[in-house]
């Protein structure tokens, strides 16, 4: 007797940033959608993203016109519906979120996003990214009188070392 193989859905969801992200500065995420399954989907498909401090939603868009982003804030719940379908083996076009994030700050920023979607397959309904801040974006600007006050004190120093090796 041969098995009758099971069709199943299944869309899963990836996320990813592009670039380096620095305290002050803007980051982007890129959230795609995609079919996993062996049944084509219908649609719509949605997704959902919290934008939580030290970010702050800027921008939500996606180069596919089918994508609808709106967004509360804050924290910004952001959320996109496609009409669909979604075939077989496909991905949607991405959609791009660019963040602003806090001046001050620092560490690991780690974002989730979910497709809105009870299907056979719950855990890829789920992306995590994470990224180490790099920075900070800006350093202090000292002062030219801070600046020549420094160098008089490491001449100095220099100076007082030096006559000792001669002494």
């Amino acid at each position: 007797m041969t098995p009758i193989p099971q069709e199943i859905l299944d869309l899963y969801i990836k996320k990813t940033h592009s670039g380096i992200f620095l305290p002050g500065q803007q980051g982007t995420w890129l959230l795609t959608v995609g079919n996993g399954g062996s049944l084509d989907f219908a649609g719509p498909v949605v997704v959902s993203d919290l934008i939580n401090p030290p970010m702050a939603l800027v921008s939500v868009s996606s180069a596919d016109p089918n994508w609808d982003c709106s967004a509360s804030v804050p924290p910004s719940q952001v959320s996109c519906t496609h009409p669909g379908p979604l075939l077989i083996g496909n991905e949607l076009p991405p959609i791009t979120v660019v963040v602003s994030v806090a001046p001050g700050a620092v560490g690991i920023l780690t974002n989730t996003a979910n497709v809105v979607i009870t299907d056979s397959i719950l855990p890829n309904n789920t992306a995590t990214d994470s990224v180490r801040l790099s920075g900070p974006a800006l350093a202090p600007v000292a002062s030219p009188e801070g600046i020549l006050a420094l160098i008089a004190v490491l001449c100095a120093a220099a100076w007082r070392s030096l006559r000792r090796t001669r002494a």
